[in-house]
């Protein structure tokens, strides 16, 4: 008969290999001989996380630290029991007492990073990860945490060691080779980032589509078609359609699929042969993403395919809302402050609508909201502070999405936004924009400079500590003053 120390040597040898009912039937064994196996109920504990049953995770993992809380292993993946809930006081209880019982327990304070860093406590993070670096220095994904926590704080040079040294102990690992693009491309170096950007392609983030057709990589290709999808946001298609007619210069034919709730805008616009994610793609010869093209094209800051407008709003909404605009005199500004808040980035992103309150104190200034859904909840909230006219919950309704969007864009004089879609189309308009940028911004604004080399008629406002808004929004109304005299002259 098996002793209880080879039983658990055998019940762990079955779970590393994914024999899960051998492993769960000799820890059921050895609790059978002794229920306050300890070893056994952490096993079975981490047999229940691996099925996806944290709850059970707990009550096993619990019994044994009732027996034998020293362990610091029982304590870090009870830790990882309670994240999988989302319970994060409690998990990060869990590491923090774990590193209390074995300072040098490197898993645990990995996990800490990890949650702190999904928290959004990057600077936290950091110093968990750092830890986790001195414990763990082999492990390849210790230095790329360690290198998005510092990204995320603006520190691209340190972030840039780590995923190099990342990269040096597994070559292939897909998620420092993007975000060391995202670097590049921020810093300016495009053409070094956009050959790193493919990479995103094995991230698991970025699952991308499988197509039996071939990649196109700006080869000509007469007769044949060439499908050309989006992939990211709303924002990143509006940003980077201006590459069609480059491609179209190419060769054959192009069929450009896209948000559905993009297509009444883009036909507008003269985009041919649109179709709707979801639908029948039809027949083609070739594929490509959307966020392919800048690279193909070899783009750097100086030739960024920049004409403006590129992007159009339908004549006849135009008409109908200068009509309605008419009855408001003095200077008009759009506004847009929530982003997507299911994206990560939001968090730094996105403004309080009470934030624009210096603008509305700008004498003839008149205020509107471009503002859509989530963040409209904030304009009853600034009521009794400032006014902002709300263009309607039926914006966009009737005629599709951005439609009535871009024809009030149109008869502004100003729009002001946080880094959104807006920004992005009010850019592509070819309308006078400006976008309040947090400290470190999304790549595609670059570092330091006011101006943009996606879009001529924006102007950047940078914070200059992060999330500082309201010295960005100081600097506005002082830069206001020139804008309204030349609207009047």
């Amino acid at each position: 008969m098996a002793s209880a120390i080879e039983s658990l040597q055998a019940a762990l040898r079955f779970q590393q290999a994914g024999r899960f009912v051998e492993a769960e039937r000799l820890y059921r064994q050895m609790l059978l001989a002794n229920p306050r196996d300890c070893e056994a109920l952490h096993g079975l504990g981490l047999l229940a996380l691996h099925l996806g049953r944290p709850d059970i995770t707990i009550q096993h993992i619990t019994q044994a630290i009732g027996i034998d809380g020293q362990q610091a292993s029982f304590h870090n993946n009870l830790g990882e029991a309670y994240r999988a809930t989302g319970r994060m006081p409690e998990a990060r209880a869990c590491y923090e007492k774990a590193l209390q019982l074995n300072p040098a327990y490197g898993p645990a304070a990995f996990n800490l990073g990890l949650l702190l860093h999904s928290r959004g406590q990057s600077a936290e993070a950091q110093r968990a990860y750092e830890l986790a670096a001195r414990l763990m220095p082999g492990l390849p994904e210790v230095h790329y945490y360690l290198g998005a926590s510092l990204h995320d704080q603006g520190r691209l040079a340190e972030a840039l060691d780590c995923y190099e040294t990342s990269l040096r102990l597994r070559p292939n690992y897909p998620e420092p080779h993007f975000n060391r693009s995202l670097v590049y491309l921020t810093q300016g170096r495009f053409l070094e980032g956009w050959q790193e950007h493919r990479w995103r392609a094995k991230c698991k983030k970025h699952p991308p589509r499988t197509f039996r057709q071939p990649l196109w990589n700006g080869e000509p290709f007469a007769n044949r078609t060439l499908l050309v999808y989006t992939e990211q946001g709303l924002g990143d298609t509006f940003q980077f359609v201006r590459y069609l007619p480059l491609v179209q210069q190419r060769g054959g034919k192009v069929l450009l699929e896209v948000q559905e709730s993009l297509v009444p805008l883009l036909q507008t616009s003269g985009i041919e042969r649109l179709i709707a994610t979801g639908t029948d793609l039809g027949a083609f010869d070739l594929q490509a993403p959307l966020h392919n093209l800048p690279g193909i094209f070899q783009t750097t800051t100086e030739n960024v395919p920049r004409d403006v407008p590129y992007l159009r709003a339908d004549p006849k909404l135009v008409e109908i809302w200068r009509d309605r605009l008419s009855k408001f005199g003095g200077f008009k500004i759009g506004l847009a402050w929530q982003g997507e808040k299911a994206l990560e980035y939001d968090r730094s992103r996105s403004i309080a609508l009470k934030e624009f309150a210096p603008l509305a104190a700008t004498p003839r200034v008149q205020l509107f909201s471009l503002q859509k859904k989530a963040g409209t909840e904030q304009l009853a909230e600034v009521a009794d502070q400032f006014t902002v006219h709300d263009l309607g919950e039926k914006l966009d309704e009737g005629s599709g999405a951005f439609m009535d969007t871009a024809a009030v864009i149109k008869n502004l004089d100003l729009v002001v936004t946080a880094d959104t879609s807006i920004a992005h189309l009010a850019g592509a308009l070819g309308v006078t924009t400006w976008v309040g940028l947090p400290t470190p911004p999304d790549w595609r604004w670059l570092l330091e400079r006011e101006d943009s080399p996606w879009y001529p008629t924006v102007r950047l406002f940078r914070q200059a500590t992060p999330g500082n808004w309201a010295e960005v929004f100081a600097r506005m109304a002082g830069e206001l003053a020139m804008p309204i005299r030349a609207r009047s002259d």
